[in-house]
């Protein structure tokens, strides 16, 4: 997949979401296969990039909503 700007805002907002360690070993293992790979590509851009990143709340309100509508 080619990088948007999405996507690479994305990758930085699960790096800093998840930490450094989890997304390394996560690259490593879940995301080696190439089916799997598609579909984190998919997660960088949609829901890291496109959901976390975009403009209006602050990052602890995004993940208390987050976790709110999770539980509901």
């Amino acid at each position: 997949m080619a990088e948007s700007e999405l996507y690479r805002k994305g990758a930085e907002m699960r790096r800093k979401l998840l930490g450094d360690e989890f997304v390394e070993q996560t690259n490593r293992t879940t995301y080696a296969d190439p089916f799997m790979r598609k579909f984190i590509d998919l997660g960088h851009e949609t829901v890291f990039g496109a959901l976390w990143t975009r403009p209006g709340l602050d990052l602890k309100t995004r993940t208390l909503v987050t976790v709110v509508s999770d539980a509901s």
